[in-house]
C-alpha cells in the first residue's frame, strides 16, 4: 500500500484566457469519465454509501456527479479501482433534475495492489 499526500499549491495562478473564455480556476482541469463510489465519513448520519461518475480530475481536486446532495464540509472516501481518495466536499449544486455536482479538495491518496 502506498500513501501519497497532495497539498494544492496556491501561490501561483495559471489563467487560461481565449477571446471568449476566461479561465480563473489555479490548476486545468482533465475531463475523465469513471464510475466511484463514495462513503460520507463525516458528518455521519448512519449508512451513507453513494454511487457515482468522475466528472473531471485537477491536481487538487475531483469532481463528482451523484444521485444525491452532499453538504459543503463534509469529509468522503472516494473509491475507484486502486485508488482510495480522502477529501472534503467544496461545493456541491444541481446538474439536471435528480443530479448533483460535486466538487472535492482532496487530501489522502492511497494506492493499493
Amino acid at each position: 500500500m502506498i500513501l501519497l499526500t497532495f497539498m494544492p499549491d496556491v501561490s501561483t495562478s495559471t489563467k487560461h484566457e481565449t477571446a471568449a473564455f476566461v479561465e480563473r480556476r489555479r490548476e486545468p482541469r482533465i475531463p475523465t469519465a469513471g464510475v466511484c463510489d463514495v462513503v460520507v465519513i463525516s458528518p455521519r448520519r448512519g449508512s451513507h454509501k453513494l454511487t457515482g461518475m468522475v466528472v473531471d480530475v485537477s491536481r487538487s481536486g475531483l469532481q463528482l456527479e451523484l444521485g444525491q446532495l452532499i453538504e459543503s464540509g463534509s469529509i468522503i472516501q472516494v473509491h475507484l479501482r486502486t485508488l482510495s481518495i480522502f477529501g472534503q466536499v467544496a461545493s456541491c449544486r444541481q446538474n439536471g433534475s435528480s443530479r448533483f455536482r460535486v466538487g472535492v479538495v482532496t487530501g489522502n491518496i492511497i494506492e493499493s495492489a
